[in-house]
């Protein structure tokens, strides 16, 4: 076999196999996500940034690559389907009930943290977004139980 041959089964591996394996893995991991209709849908952003609560956003977090939704009584963080795998990994990829949501601080100009109850569990998640004020104002009406921080200074 010669090297060129060689190079070619590399390529065709790495440029072909393993973005389609990536990809149907993560359109297995967003089957946690039922379709939804845009009359569903109360607040979406795409192309936002964040880092789950065990993590800093330096160690390990999404960049531009989050989209985040309020749907109907639920909040979800997603991604594209090449994505999901590595985000589900971090923690990041969330399905939540509002009702589960203790509290929401805001941070910065743009960044939101977002306390959550999973369980036993107390779980965190801050996302980047464009729009806080509206994604903070629709958690607020969905929530009666929701501790609203106030503006906090960014630990970095």
């Amino acid at each position: 076999m010669e090297l060129e041959d060689v190079l070619f089964r590399v390529w065709v591996v790495f440029m072909i196999f393993i973005p389609l394996a990536l990809y149907f893995s993560g359109k297995n991991v967003l089957k946690l996500f039922p379709e939804v209709t845009n009359d569903d849908i109360q607040f979406k952003e795409r192309w936002c940034s964040g880092y789950s609560g065990m993590y800093t956003r330096r160690a390990n977090g999404a960049k531009n690559i989050l989209m985040v939704m309020v749907v109907k009584n639920e909040f979800w963080i997603k991604s594209h389907p090449i994505h999901a795998l590595a985000i589900e990994k971090s923690g990041i990829l969330t399905k939540i009930p509002i009702d589960d949501i203790k509290e929401i601080t805001p941070y910065g100009k743009k960044e939101v943290s977002v306390v959550y109850s999973s369980g036993a569990n107390t779980n965190s998640v801050t996302v980047s977004l464009k729009n806080r004020g509206k994604f903070m104002s629709i958690l607020k009406g969905s929530s009666s139980q929701l501790i609203v921080n106030q503006l906090m200074e960014k630990n970095d």
